[in-house]
């Protein structure tokens, strides 16, 4: 799995090299239904490439031994997560730092140097992160999210933890961490745009709206749910999505809907840009009170 993830996220001149480079692009393709999480497309110009070496060469290394080839795999996915990690964190940070002077700004700031440190510290806590990023609980068991983690979908974890900050700024005066935010309330952030689709459907990759929502929001126990790559507006969402699914069910109360669902909305996008954390902090408090009243 550590060379097929490798090949997946290879950008710019980095080329893979494989023997029945078909069966390795399948098996992948199967693994992460056809989508990395950015587009419906992510699978039509991978820098994979039939190999035509089959005998060896003077700079192979052989791995004779499955303890060599597990050492081997364990090393690629270590490397492959340290440089995620990096263009994250160096996302991030250009992202503030590209900001105009502002309240929302200064928090932001001082938030993600109160967590980055201790994330540093923590490969588990950062690996948790970048796959609850990229795996919504709709999509089911099937899907191998670490081959999904890599330098393509740094911007999409990124994107996330943006927006985690944001609203944990905005709920919380104080620091009290990325899992529970004021009054325990928890909080779940799903990075991707696209996906394969619920659980049981057919693995075709399409973006997380064309699908009936009312599934996805409804798999995620979470009391706040972010997707920081979605566009439409909550209240879009809700009234779309929701409303069928009361036609069908003729009752919303078995359905479980997060109290708070946070997209990157015209709306959050207006506010963001001018800076305000007062009316950040009001915005999401009343729509915090909405989903109470739900």
């Amino acid at each position: 799995m550590a060379i097929i993830r490798m090949a997946l996220h290879f950008q710019g001149q980095s080329t893979a090299y494989l023997h029945r480079s078909s069966e390795w692009r399948l098996i992948a393709q199967n693994h992460v239904g056809s989508t990395l999480g950015i587009s419906d497309s992510d699978f039509d110009n991978l820098n994979i490439i039939e190999s035509t070496i089959i005998s060896e060469t003077s700079n192979c290394r052989k791995l004779e031994l499955l303890t060599q080839q597990d050492e081997e795999a364990d090393r690629l996915d270590q490397e492959m997560h340290s440089i995620t990690w990096k263009k994250v964190c160096s996302i991030l940070d250009n992202t503030i730092a590209q900001m105009p002077a502002s309240t929302i700004r200064a928090a932001l700031e001082l938030r993600w140097r109160l967590w980055k440190e201790p994330l540093n510290n923590s490969e588990a806590e950062q690996k948790a992160i970048c796959l609850s990023m990229l795996h919504p609980n709709a999509e089911g068991k099937g899907i191998r999210v670490e081959l999904r983690v890599g330098p393509k979908t740094s911007m999409l974890i990124a994107k996330g933890l943006f927006l985690l900050l944001t609203v944990s700024i905005g709920l919380n005066p104080t620091d009290n961490g990325r899992k529970e935010f004021g009054a325990m309330l928890s909080v779940q952030t799903r990075a991707i745009s696209h996906w394969s689709g619920p659980e049981g459907s057919s693995r075709t990759p399409r973006k997380l709206t064309d699908d009936d929502m009312s599934y996805l929001l409804g798999k995620e126990p979470a009391k706040i749910l972010l997707l920081p790559n979605i566009d439409e507006s909550p209240s879009n969402i809700y009234e779309e999505n929701l409303a069928s699914a009361k036609e069908r069910t003729n009752t919303l109360t078995d359905q479980h809907l997060p109290l708070l669902l946070i997209t990157n909305s015209i709306k959050l996008r207006g506010i963001i840009n001018r800076g305000d954390l007062t009316e950040l902090s009001e915005y999401l408090q009343s729509e915090l009170d909405k989903g109470i009243k739900i």
